[in-house]
């Protein structure tokens, strides 16, 4: 086989041309693999020079938090049982000056009617180890107790009331 380049012939074998071939491949290889590092190495050596230079002047971006404009339940420890009332000790959700969420405690008074729904949250073993799911079971008013950890739920923003009708009672596990 001959091959002609700037009006000369060369001859050339079969088997050094696919040589030729393999060898021109493994350097095109090489020096591709060789311009990856480089530029590897010059991104992580820029980005270690902007990261000297700004040194702790970085401050950590906080994603911003924000409360619902209302409330339809709150969660809270009973404090006294009345006839037709609970007075528990609230926790209410707000954020701090430097906008991460707290909680304050105020004291709140749910009234309680028969259209009140009362329900105890339990944690049940499934048979497996370490697995346990939440029941829910169906309670009265009598079995509430002072220090019971509870959800209590309306059906209008109470987010600012003293008092407010409660449309459901739950007492919660202590282990949640």
């Amino acid at each position: 086989m001959f091959y002609q380049i700037h009006g000369k012939v060369f001859f050339v074998k079969k088997k050094h041309l696919k040589l030729f071939i393999i060898i021109l491949s493994v350097i095109v290889f090489i020096a591709l693999f060789a311009v990856i590092l480089s530029y590897n190495y010059n991104l992580s050596k820029k980005i270690s020079e902007i990261e000297s230079r700004l040194g702790s002047e970085v401050v950590s971006v906080k994603p911003k938090v924000t409360l619902p404009k209302v409330l339809y339940n709150l969660t809270g420890v009973i404090e006294k049982i009345g006839q037709n009332a609970i007075v528990f000790k609230a926790r209410i959700p707000y954020l701090g000056d430097e906008g991460e969420p707290l909680q304050k405690s105020e004291q709140r008074k749910a009234l309680v009617n028969s259209a009140t729904k009362f329900t105890m949250l339990s944690l049940k073993n499934t048979g497996e180890e370490n697995k346990k799911v939440i029941q829910e079971t169906s309670i009265s008013f009598t079995d509430l107790k002072v220090g019971d950890s509870v959800e209590i739920v309306s059906n209008r923003d109470i987010s600012q009331d003293a008092e407010f009708e409660a449309v459901r009672i739950r007492i919660m596990p202590s282990s949640l």
